[in-house]
């Protein structure tokens, strides 16, 4: 395994064995991310739109079926599954798309809340240093 650095401006790749990335733009609104193709502002960050993922190799939004429900639940949006009769990734029953928040589900009323946890990781830090 190589040792990886994390310098200012990338994080690391959850879909390429955390190799680094560039960090997803800044945002308010889904047309700040208009110069990045098939991506929408989710909690301040322009992130993949649903029913697409990073390339592995270039970080690039592409378009996917999925066969699996992990395959929909990215770190950011994790209340979706798989509907396997369209290969599409849809928010869970308990759940809705947030169209204010680039579609991401959340969950409706009490849902993950009535437990006392939150499935939102956007304010997390990014660790820097050895990967």
């Amino acid at each position: 395994m190589s040792v990886q650095y994390l310098l200012p401006g990338f994080e690391p790749n959850l879909h390429n064995d955390e190799k680094c990335m560039k960090i997803n733009p800044k945002c308010d609104v889904d047309s700040d991310c208009n110069e990045y193709p098939n991506h929408r502002c989710i909690h301040g960050n322009c992130r993949c739109d649903v029913n697409y993922k990073p390339n592995p190799i270039t970080s690039v939004c592409e378009m996917f079926t999925c066969t699996a429900d992990k395959e929909c639940q990215m770190f950011y949006d994790m209340d979706r599954r798989c509907d396997q009769t369209s290969g599409k990734c849809v928010c869970d029953r308990d759940s809705y798309e947030n169209q204010k928040n680039g579609r991401k589900s959340e969950p409706r009323g009490t849902g993950a809340m009535k437990h006392g946890f939150s499935r939102d990781t956007s304010s997390l830090p990014i660790t820097k240093g050895i990967t």
